[in-house]
């Protein structure tokens, strides 16, 4: 679509295409669980453009978009502790998941009245991201 804009007046014709299509796609998405919309777009985007460059990431968002917080912590530990540049755009999103993982793992503890490992599940998201809005 966006191949054969070669001029100015095609772009301004053809984003508002892409944008209406991006707005479809994540219209016709149904929400499993307690999804937020953002969530859900994270998700479509994902599936859209593939990180196939980084498979403990592209695994691990897989594994949070399932709902399989815990594997996925795995997978973002795993790239961390190969990750040789801590300020990479990886390191930071795999922290940003890694931590926003344990907090709904804690969140599912407190639900079902394990409060010892939920508190320990939302330390772990703050150790992982120490400036966690939502704890």
């Amino acid at each position: 679509m966006l191949r054969e804009a070669g001029s100015r007046a095609n772009l301004k014709r053809e984003v508002p295409l892409v944008t209406g299509y991006l707005a479809n796609l994540v219209g016709n998405v149904r929400p499993v669980g307690r999804a937020r919309p953002e969530d859900l777009l994270v998700s479509v985007l994902t599936r859209m453009f593939p990180r196939p460059g980084n498979r403990p990431y592209s695994r691990g968002m897989q594994l949070f978009n399932r709902m399989e917080y815990a594997e996925a912590v795995l997978e973002f530990d795993r790239l961390l502790a190969r990750e040789k540049r801590p300020g990479s755009l990886d390191a930071k999103l795999a922290r940003f998941y890694s931590a926003e993982a344990h907090a709904k793992i804690g969140i599912s503890c407190y639900h079902g009245g394990d409060l010892s490992r939920a508190r320990g599940e939302f330390d772990r998201a703050l150790q992982v991201q120490g400036h966690y809005p939502d704890l």
